[in-house]
């Protein structure tokens, strides 16, 4: 799940079908009652998605939660 590649940027509705993806990963693990994975990843792919339609970040730059890009990317 690389926002950029050999291509070029990834259009909006391959980024929303990543985004579908995880979501359905997450639920598959909450209906085991798993640990939960990283939202790391989400987290990325909505940063993509926003870039996608020219706008910034949906978190904040002094964000301080410690969270590390997705290893997707």
């Amino acid at each position: 799940m690389s926002s950029v590649d050999e291509r070029g940027p990834r259009d909006r509705d391959t980024i929303e079908r990543d985004l579908r993806v995880l979501a359905g990963v997450r639920d598959a693990y909450r209906e085991r009652g798993a640990t939960m994975p990283s939202f790391d990843q989400m987290d990325a792919l909505l940063d993509e998605l926003i870039a996608a339609r020219g706008g910034g970040r949906h978190r904040r730059e002094d964000d301080t939660s410690g969270a590390r890009p997705s290893l997707w990317r």
